[in-house]
């Protein structure tokens, strides 16, 4: 990889994981009006979410890999 590319991606996540997202301020919303029992279980759901979101599109990059693999190969 070349050095300004590995530069950008550091930049890219360092930002990203540095600024709060939407979800993170509606978590904290939702707990401030609803309290902190329906707040955790409002994580619990956005977190069970992202796991699922996270491994159905691990498994689409892992389908297109093998693709390109089997037709280049």
């Amino acid at each position: 990889m070349p050095v300004d590319t590995f530069i950008a991606l550091i930049l890219f996540v360092a930002l990203m994981v540095g600024t709060p997202g939407p979800a993170n301020l509606l978590a904290m919303v939702w707990g401030a009006n609803w309290g902190a029992r329906d707040g955790l279980s409002f994580i619990s759901g956005m977190g069970a979410g992202q796991m699922a979101l996270n491994t159905m599109i691990a498994l689409a990059v892992s389908i297109v890999l093998l693709v390109i693999w089997l037709n280049f190969t």
